[in-house]
């Protein structure tokens, strides 16, 4: 069965509101006209676990997902500096 880009869009929506859901990370969709973010808008509302919103005017309107619970990002650890070693 081929997918319609319709339908491929669908399915990309909904992964990435799962996505959203099952790590607790928030996802913001920008660059998109207004049909595509209210495709997105009601692909995202089947999805448990997940809120989807639009926000934001003009150009800088977009599309957020949040999960029910969010998880914190992880610290980064810088890298160890070797140089004090080359004297």
């Amino acid at each position: 069965m081929e997918l319609t880009e319709d339908s491929a869009f669908e399915a990309a929506a909904r992964h990435l509101a799962e996505r959203s859901a099952a790590t607790g990370r928030l996802y913001a969709v920008v660059a998109m006209n207004a049909e595509a973010r209210g495709r997105l808008l009601r692909a995202a509302d089947g999805v448990a676990g997940v809120t989807a919103r639009a926000e934001g005017e003009g150009r800088l309107r977009r599309v957020v997902l949040t999960p029910e619970k969010l998880v914190p990002m992880p610290r980064q650890k810088l890298p160890v500096d070797d140089d004090a070693d080359e004297g």
